[in-house]
Order: structure tokens, then C-alpha cells, then sequence
């Protein structure tokens, strides 16, 4: 006897090994390859550049630009800022900031851009500005902002604040029109419990 006339055998009946909804095909890029396409995209379309990154990560940018012949310095004082990729450490664009401000910026990454998440930080002012509106930031004198991260908010959702302030003001509208700052911010998109600690 045969148990069910939906067994994958018969005419009609079901799919046996057929594809599932819940298999993820996605592939991931592998950070080699990630940096290498980041390095030639920039070379393209912009010719003065400025990269800002952790420290760790300023060698490797380096090394990949000058595989793929592209002019590029990394910036330990005011006299490497040139022409091309400029690729400098968080520490160092709070130290230069007033250096940096000096020349003009098609395109500034913040690789690992998750570094700028509190607003009162000094790297954060000096990359975004005093209230994170580009004002007295690198990013007043640049014309197009990336910011690269993988965890946007490791916390909270406070963190966010200062990246979309920056990049998408309007985004962040009050309804008068007005620009919400960092308190608006907190009181729209973030649940407060006060507690004894």
C-alpha cells in the first residue's frame, strides 16, 4: 500500500531535494578584495582623496594603493598632504585637523566609521564638525562623505546620531523644519529607563 499520493513518485505529487526558501546564497566579500575595489574606485573618480582609518589599518591601505599603482601618501605631518589618496589615522586628523582644513577634498572615507559614534568626542568633532553639521570639520572642506562601517551602532542607538547628522541632516528633521540635535535625537529614537544605577 502506498502511504500518500503527495509522495515526490507520483504525478502531481511533492518536490524531494528541490530548492528551500531558507538557504542564504549572499556571498561575502573578502576584505582583500573589499580594499582593492575601494583603491580603484577612488582612483577613478576622485584625484585628491582623504582617508581616515584606525592606525592598524593605514599600512594596509598603503600597501594595496601601491599594488594597484595609485598615487597615494600617508599623512604623519602637514607636509605629506598631497595630491591623490591621503591616508591618515583618526588620531592623526584630530591633530592635523587645522592642517587638513587648509586643502580642498573630493572624497573623505571614515573606514571603520563606528569610531565616530559619541558627538563630544574630539575625533568626531574634528572629522564632523563641532555639532556634527560638517562646520569646523574636515568634512566642510569636502565635497562627498563616506563612512564604512560594519557596526553602525554597537550599543545603542544614540550612536547613529552623529553619522546621519553629518551625512543626511535632512533626515533628522524636526516638525518645524528645524534640524533635531543630539537630545531631539535621543528623545525620538531611543527608550530611556531610568533605574539606580
Amino acid at each position: 500500500r502506498h502511504g500518500s499520493t503527495r509522495s515526490p513518485i507520483w504525478k502531481g505529487g511533492g518536490v524531494s531535494g528541490g530548492p528551500r526558501n531558507d538557504v542564504n546564497y549572499s556571498r561575502v566579500v573578502p576584505a582583500k578584495m573589499r580594499r582593492k575595489a575601494l583603491c580603484m574606485v577612488l582612483s577613478e573618480k576622485a584625484k585628491n582623496n582623504l582617508i581616515v582609518c584606525p592606525a592598524s589599518v593605514r599600512m594596509v591601505l598603503k600597501e594595496e594603493c601601491e599594488k594597484l599603482n595609485i598615487d597615494s601618501h600617508n599623512v604623519l605631518s602637514a607636509k605629506d598632504i598631497g595630491s591623490g589618496i591621503n591616508i591618515i589615522s583618526y588620531e592623526g586628523a584630530t591633530k592635523l585637523q587645522n592642517d587638513l582644513m587648509k586643502h580642498h577634498f573630493d572624497l573623505t572615507i571614515s573606514d571603520e566609521g563606528h569610531f565616530l559614534k559619541n558627538h563630544e568626542s574630539k575625533r568626531t568633532k574634528a572629522i564632523y564638525g563641532q555639532n556634527c553639521d560638517r562646520i569646523g570639520g574636515i568634512a566642510q572642506k569636502t565635497d562627498v562623505i563616506w563612512s564604512l562601517t560594519g557596526t553602525p551602532m554597537p550599543n545603542n542607538p544614540s550612536e547613529l546620531f552623529p553619522t546621519l547628522r553629518t551625512l543626511l541632516p535632512e533626515s533628522l528633521k524636526l516638525r518645524n523644519g528645524e534640524v533635531m540635535n543630539y537630545w531631539d535625537f535621543m528623545h525620538n529614537y531611543c527608550k530611556f529607563r531610568y533605574d539606580h544605577f
